[in-house]
């Protein structure tokens, strides 16, 4: 997986939104096609080249999941971190509901699963996009997530 140079002060998972490097929102396409083959979807949840305009374009707010390399640090160069997933936020317009963010899609690659990302960022994306909603659950293990999450959450159907 792509290693990012450290953003000192970050911790994971770092925002990437319209304005970020685009080779930023690269890496947020690139889990998102794994997120598309490893789920069988029909579709791309994220494309880098997203910009805002008048058609079709949903605003987001994306993250990268990633963790600190330890070879680097212990040879006393230059920290880098290895982004290991991410997950992505919609601005959606409901016709039942006012507008409000809705958490489209994650994907962790299967290595760094239940290592506790999804469940750090968890407190801080209930901070900022509130009682946001949730695509449809398409595993078991996101749907226990959200059992033990936001128990009193309802998806999107």
């Amino acid at each position: 997986m792509p290693l990012l140079n450290h953003p000192d002060g970050e911790t994971s998972p770092l925002l990437v939104v319209p304005t970020s490097p685009q080779q930023l929102k690269k890496y947020v396409e690139r889990f998102g096609a794994c997120f598309k083959s490893e789920l069988r979807t029909d579709f791309l949840p994220f494309l880098a080249s997203e910009v805002p305009g008048p058609h079709g374009y949903i605003p987001f707010e994306a993250y990268i999941f990633f963790e600190e390399t330890s070879d680097n640090i212990e040879k006393g160069l230059a920290t880098f971190a290895r982004s290991v997933g991410a997950a992505c936020f919609r601005w959606q317009h409901w016709s039942d509901a006012p507008p409000s963010w809705e958490f489209s899609w994650v994907w962790i690659q299967p290595s760094s699963r239940r290592r506790g990302h999804l469940s750090r960022a968890w407190p801080t994306f209930k901070s900022k996009y509130g009682n946001f909603a949730k695509s449809k659950v398409l595993t078991k293990e996101m749907g226990a997530f959200l059992s033990r999450h936001s128990p009193d959450a309802s998806p999107v159907v």
